[in-house]
């Protein structure tokens, strides 16, 4: 059976596309539109990973992650932040959160694939040092990918390569 993949995302439209581009690579997932809602779902439901927004209403992503990890069911699950916020500092903040890993908005259904299959074969544990951003393929490719190589973006735009 394929990994179960909880997406945390207050935007509808963005929530519903990266719940399709996950479903057409054959995983489960659950949603949830704001922070308390993925701490709930992620005690609940405990997912094999969590793509977390970082700005969403009533609690953000920083926070929830940050609560995710102080949970002994939950603390072991994956998180890639995934969000708009790319300024100097923000990928640092999310793995200073709890998160695993760092996507930046938008980005496109081969970036979104890469970053989960990394983290779902990498071995994790609470103890374990997130790798700095600009070490690893996904915070240091993923926003510097030229748009007419990177097909459908979250976002629901396209480049015109038909993907």
């Amino acid at each position: 059976m394929k990994s179960l993949i909880l997406v945390a995302e207050d935007n509808e439209t963005t929530r519903d596309l990266v719940q399709t581009q996950l479903t057409l690579l054959g995983y489960r997932v659950t949603t949830a539109k704001n922070g308390v809602e993925a701490i709930a779902k992620a005690i609940a439901e405990l997912p094999d990973l969590i793509v977390m927004d970082i700005q969403m209403p009533v609690m953000d992503g920083l926070d929830a992650a940050s609560q995710i990890r102080k949970e002994p069911t939950t603390q072991v699950i994956p998180i890639l932040a995934a969000t708009a916020k790319t300024m100097s500092g923000d990928k640092e903040r999310c793995l200073a959160a709890g998160c695993n890993d760092y996507i930046a908005k938008p980005f496109t259904h081969r970036q979104l694939q890469f970053a989960i299959e990394k983290l779902l074969t990498k071995p994790w544990s609470p103890t374990d040092k997130p790798v700095a951003p600009s070490r690893t393929p996904v915070g240091r490719n993923l926003e510097q990918e030229p748009a007419a190589k990177a097909g459908a973006r979250v976002d629901g735009s396209s480049d015109g390569s038909g993907e």
